[in-house]
């Protein structure tokens, strides 16, 4: 029986390198989260992304809250629906998140604070909206579009 160590060291490197490879990155999304006392440019509420189109795969949304006073959060739904549209609670003035279906969220973020979310996106529409009362309705939801590889 004939022995080759070189082959079988090179075959190991081999898988061992292929072992250690990164997984593809996810597609980074900056989400900027603002309000008036963001500063004075800033008239209404509303969520910022730095781009409005994404390969479909895995993406990351880096959400960054630059309001000087308010709690803000990013919620990502998949849908057609305009967001005017969502199941809401007029007296709470927000969304009824039990009847949409969330695909994740960053949470309730202090002022100046930051988040993230990595989620694997399929070809579609999707929107982020801000669910804290009435942040929604004044302008705080942006559209984001995955598109097929």
């Amino acid at each position: 029986m004939k022995r080759y160590p070189f082959a079988r060291m090179v075959i190991s490197a081999a898988f061992i390198t292929i072992g250690l490879a990164p997984a593809m990155a996810a597609t980074t999304v900056k989400v900027e989260m603002q309000d008036p006392s963001t500063d004075e440019g800033t008239k209404s509420m509303q969520m910022k992304l730095d781009r409005d189109s994404v390969p479909a795969g895995q993406v990351r949304f880096e959400a960054t809250n630059e309001s000087k006073t308010l709690v803000h959060e990013m919620i990502l739904v998949k849908t057609d629906q305009d967001p005017s549209a969502f199941p809401y609670d007029s007296k709470k003035e927000e969304v009824i998140e039990a009847k949409v279906k969330s695909l994740g969220e960053v949470p309730e973020l202090q002022p100046g604070k930051s988040g993230h979310l990595t989620v694997s996106l399929r070809p579609g529409s999707y929107v982020l909206y801000c669910n804290q009362a009435a942040h929604m309705h004044q302008g705080m939801w942006a559209r984001l579009t995955v598109t097929a590889k």
